[in-house]
């Protein structure tokens, strides 16, 4: 699904590296906390049932937690998805471990927004993004 916006409330200089094609470039958050965002805007309402999350070589920066909220129209937001990253990385590192992506799916949604959020800290390691993809149904 094609992105016509992308809006992290951290770090926003490093947009341009989630969708280079290159997985050793990075958006990062810096240490973790519930106050970091990213919001995607699809450009028009579309049906959506996933987000991958590439984490390259930074293996570590997977989200401790996280949900993701969609929208139609950026104000009212549902909860699509929400968890730990953990096992999705570990999984990803044996499947792909030159990619790793953490494959977050959800039921097919009707969405122009989509939003991931932190929901918990971590003191040393960042959430990191080597390349996104919004998925269809």
């Amino acid at each position: 699904v094609p992105m016509a916006v992308i809006r992290p409330n951290v770090t926003a200089d490093a947009v341009r590296s989630m969708i280079d094609k290159d997985r050793t470039t990075r958006w990062e958050s810096g240490p973790q906390t519930e106050r970091t965002m990213v919001e995607v805007d699809l450009g028009a309402v579309r049906t959506v049932g996933g987000i991958n999350l590439l984490l390259g070589p930074f293996v570590e920066d997977f989200p401790r937690g996280l949900v993701i909220e969609a929208s139609e129209e950026g104000q009212s937001w549902r909860e699509v998805w929400r968890g730990g990253s953990a096992g999705l990385a570990f999984v990803a590192a044996f499947e792909a471990p030159r990619d790793v992506p953490l494959k977050y799916r959800f039921p097919a949604t009707q969405a122009r927004m989509l939003r991931m959020r932190l929901t918990a800290k971590d003191d040393t390691y960042y959430w990191s993004i080597a390349e996104l993809e919004v998925l269809g149904p």
